[in-house]
């Protein structure tokens, strides 16, 4: 079988989707899901201010009309916010559950319904987090992730979308793989000249099996070492740690808090230091609902951060607490 097959079924089974399509990257499958958008509505798309750029850039390449909303001092789009965007038709609300921390999608969901406009979720940073036992990515019409290099789950350079729509399925896979497939996902025949070929290379295709073998283990061990980080770091004069909504399940896969300084020597240097860390990204200033200024910091963490033992983290909180001017 086809190894972009056999991710597809493995994926849908493990995370309880009907349909999954393997994607070239996670912009592909955004592309994808934002094209299927477009032939169910016209008219805007809504996003966070604080996100990732593509976001933003996929949609205005495509010739919407992109609306930028605000979001909390966590990163989480405002829900509120959502509700008076959709006065204007609206195609599409992009919901991003970043560092793994579910945003408000009960909400957005029922309005996005009310009002006739599809949700997509990006989960690149969230996989099986959830809210109300449900998970992230399955609340809207299209969720959809990055697999890069550094994801929970990594093709190295790969993405995957998934619906639990046939129509919205069969349109995304006429956009986005080769016609020879579509007898073997039962959508019949399917001409070459409405596809884009969008899918996933084969070797990455077999990278992500092979990294489905211990994902569950890897995410629950990287989610509680970020807990445990945060427990030791509450508290800390200078940091707080990003707030979780009652009803939701982070599935923490980079390390945030929110801060209006930079200590020295500076997280950037410590994190680098003494953890498996990329690097410390300081967000832009972004002016919230209560028009507060904010700095939401974010150690870029890799996934070798599951197996750090306690002890480790333990000394480097007291060394962030430090910098703080914490004894």
């Amino acid at each position: 079988m086809d190894p972009r097959t056999r991710l597809e079924a493995e994926f849908s089974q493990w995370y309880q989707v009907p349909y999954v399509l393997a994607t070239a990257s996670g912009t592909s499958a955004y592309l994808a899901a934002l094209l299927a958008a477009r032939s169910c509505r016209r008219g805007q798309v809504v996003l966070s201010a604080y996100n990732w750029p593509q976001l933003a850039a996929v949609p205005r390449a495509l010739g919407y009309r992109v609306r930028m909303v605000d979001c909390d001092s966590e990163g989480r789009i405002l829900e509120t916010e959502v509700e008076r965007a959709l006065d204007v038709p609206t195609s599409a609300v992009i919901v991003s559950h970043l560092f793994g921390n579910p945003a408000n999608c009960r909400r957005i969901a029922a309005s996005t319904a009310q009002h006739g406009a599809l949700l997509i979720e990006d989960c690149s940073q969230a996989l099986l987090a959830s809210q109300g036992g449900r998970k992230v990515g399955t609340w809207g019409c299209f969720g959809f992730a990055s697999l890069g290099r550094g994801k929970l789950l990594s093709a190295v350079e790969g993405g995957l979308l998934w619906t639990h729509s046939r129509e919205l399925f069969r349109i995304a896979f006429a956009l986005t793989q080769h016609p020879d497939r579509a007898p073997d996902a039962g959508l019949g025949e399917m001409c070459l000249t409405d596809s884009m070929s969008l899918r996933m290379h084969p070797v990455g295709a077999e990278r992500a099996l092979s990294d489905m073998r211990d994902v569950d283990e890897r995410a629950i061990r990287l989610s509680a070492n970020i807990e445990f980080l945060r427990g030791q770091l509450a508290g800390t004069p200078g940091v707080r740690m990003v707030d979780v909504y009652t009803d939701a399940a982070p599935r923490w896969q980079h390390f945030p808090f929110v801060s209006e300084r930079e200590p020295s020597p500076s997280l950037d240097d410590l994190l680098s230091e003494h953890l498996p860390a990329q690097r410390v990204t300081r967000s832009k200033r972004y002016r919230n609902a209560a028009q507060f200024d904010r700095q939401v910091r974010f150690g870029k963490i890799t996934r070798r951060w599951a197996y750090v033992r306690t002890s480790h983290l333990s000394r480097v909180a007291q060394e962030i607490a430090a910098a703080y001017g914490s004894a």
